[in-house]
C-alpha cells in the first residue's frame, strides 16, 4: 500500500511546498513533514526515517534527510504546523482516488483472557498471543467523520 499512496503524498507535499517557505533555515518544513511522513506511512518511528539508508525504495525523497535532533526540534514549531494545515486543506479539496480514507484491520493483540469470540491464538512478538481484526472499512472521503 505504501508504493501506491507515497507518490501522492509526496505530490501534495511538494505543491505545497510552493506555497509554505521559512526564512533563514536549511532544512524547510516541507522536508520534516515528508520524513514524518515516510515514517508514519511505514509504522516505524521517525528516528528511523532519519537514517537515508531506509529511503532506499524510493527516488521520492528530499535532497537531504533531517537528523533526529532537528527533526525533535522543528517537529513542532509554528512553521511546519502551518505546512500541515495547508497540507490538510489541499487534500482535503482534492477528489484523488488515491486518498481513500481506510483501516486497514492489522491483528490487534488482547489480553489472553478476552472473552472476544473474534480473537484467535496465533503468533505475536516473543510468542504466541491472542489476537482481533476489529474492522476493516472504507470512506470516500479522506475528511474525518464522513
Amino acid at each position: 500500500m505504501e508504493r501506491e499512496l507515497w507518490p501522492t503524498l509526496y505530490r501534495y507535499v511538494r505543491i505545497t511546498a510552493r506555497e509554505v517557505h521559512q526564512k533563514y533555515v536549511q532544512i524547510q518544513p516541507w522536508i520534516i513533514v515528508t520524513t514524518m511522513l515516510w515514517a508514519a506511512l511505514h509504522d516505524r518511528p521517525v528516528s528511523w526515517a532519519c537514517d537515508s539508508r531506509n529511503w532506499s525504495t524510493t527516488r521520492l525523497k528530499p535532497l537531504r534527510i533531517p537528523s533526529q535532533p532537528t527533526m525533535c526540534r522543528r517537529g513542532d514549531s509554528v512553521a511546519t504546523g502551518l505546512f500541515w494545515k495547508q497540507l490538510e486543506q489541499h487534500l482535503r479539496q482534492t477528489n484523488d482516488p488515491a486518498l481513500i480514507a481506510f483501516v486497514d484491520g492489522k491483528p490487534l493483540p488482547v489480553g489472553g483472557n478476552s472473552k472476544d469470540p473474534d480473537a484467535h491464538w496465533g503468533r505475536g512478538a516473543g510468542g504466541k498471543a491472542i489476537s482481533c481484526i476489529r474492522f476493516g472499512r472504507t470512506a470516500s472521503c479522506p475528511k474525518p467523520g464522513k
